[in-house]
């Protein structure tokens, strides 16, 4: 009896670990495809932008999944619909993500306004010492 569960446990662990990864975006996807230094690198760049607040620690999240979409947005308006990032396919994402690491974008993705504020640490380096 143990060793039938144990033959199923074997035949059927696959199949589980690609349902697993069957809810992955391709963004998501790519970003775990790409090394751990060019993932921090990312987060640095989207940090330095006002878009992602996390750690930098090159872990996937909901905050990196947001300033991602937010950073392919903001190229996309910024270049005059020019730049579409693709982040349906493995290779696009995995092509944007490294583009965002390598500073490609970084005059796209820090718009007039955001760079003159400092973004929403910009607002709050302002703000908190009225407090103070």
């Amino acid at each position: 009896m143990k060793r039938r569960t144990f033959i199923l446990a074997i035949v059927a662990a696959p199949a589980f670990a690609q349902t697993a990864n069957a809810g992955a975006s391709a963004l998501e996807m790519g970003w775990r495809s790409a090394d751990r230094a060019l993932r921090q690198r990312t987060q640095t760049v989207l940090s330095a932008a006002g878009l992602y607040f996390g750690e930098i620690n090159g872990r996937w999240g909901h905050g990196l999944e947001r300033a991602l979409l937010r950073a392919a947005d903001l190229v996309m308006m910024a270049s005059g619909a020019r730049v579409k990032p693709e982040l349906r396919s493995l290779s696009g994402a995995g092509r944007f993500i490294e583009d965002l690491g390598h500073e490609r974008f970084s005059a796209l993705i820090a718009t007039q306004e955001r760079t003159r504020s400092g973004g929403l640490s910009g607002w709050i380096r302002q703000t908190l010492p009225l407090f103070g």
